[in-house]
């Protein structure tokens, strides 16, 4: 009996201790990442941009690493701290290499530095803020996705590829003219509202492929149109508060 739980426990230690490292690494990856697609222009920079410093990149991260746990405890911490090492390792960067917020002035011609610097400290608190409230969330879908039954993890993984390519839906349907499609014909492939589609898109393939689950089932399909639909209506409806709060 003793001899049992003693193995138990070791083999837990060693999952605790890999999964712990894996989110370290991954989070810090990401933010480092993040912070050098900031500095490569034109498409290459709008396609890593949506690969490493976007809503679905951070957003799948978290989710990712949520799966990976063995309860919803490890899932809602390890995709908080996903998010927050990834934005402290972001904004440190930015702080410490790039040191963007530098070099303005003032109309006076005073240095505008601090201006700068705090406005680097209220993007930090406001996603830092953020990744507290959306990381636990994160992470417990990514593991409900693994331990669900069938029904459950195909809903869960439908409706988080509306949340994360909602975005992309929006751009491409009411951001983007009819003019511009046609002209922009092949160009518009690798834009970042339809590279956000496909990558979520194959995100939530791969999940459903981890967890036996066919996409062609009708659970998932329904979830998916519903959910789409849903994120769209919620980006308007953004977009029209954006609006009103502007006039």
């Amino acid at each position: 009996m003793f001899a049992t739980r003693s193995v138990d426990t070791g083999i837990t230690a060693r999952a605790v201790r890999y999964n712990g490292r894996a989110v370290l690494l991954s989070s810090a990856a990401l933010g480092i990442a993040a912070f050098l697609s900031d500095l490569v222009p034109g498409t290459l920079g709008a396609i890593l941009l949506t690969l490493t410093s976007s809503g679905f990149a951070w957003g799948m991260t978290a989710l990712f690493l949520g799966f990976r746990q063995n309860n919803w405890r490890a899932a809602a911490l390890a995709g908080t701290a996903t998010l927050i090492i990834a934005t402290v390792v972001y904004y440190a960067m930015i702080l410490g290499i790039s040191q963007r917020w530098r070099g303005g002035s003032l109309q006076d011609g005073s240095s505008a530095d601090y201006i700068g610097l705090l406005s680097v400290g209220r993007a930090a608190a406001l996603w830092t803020m953020a990744s507290l409230c959306a990381g636990p969330v994160l992470g417990v879908i990514g593991w409900k996705i693994k331990v669900g039954s069938e029904r459950q993890s195909s809903i869960l993984v439908a409706a988080s590829f509306g949340l994360f390519s909602a975005d992309g839906f929006d751009a491409m349907i009411f951001r983007t003219s009819l003019r511009e499609h046609l002209h922009n014909f092949g160009v518009q492939f690798v834009q970042p509202g339809f590279l956000t589609i496909v990558f979520s898109a194959l995100a939530a393939f791969y999940l459903l492929r981890q967890r036996g689950i066919r996409s062609t089932t009708v659970t998932f399909i329904t979830s998916a149109i519903l959910s789409v639909t849903l994120g769209i209506l919620l980006w308007r409806f953004a977009s029209l508060v954006r609006v009103l709060v502007s006039v």
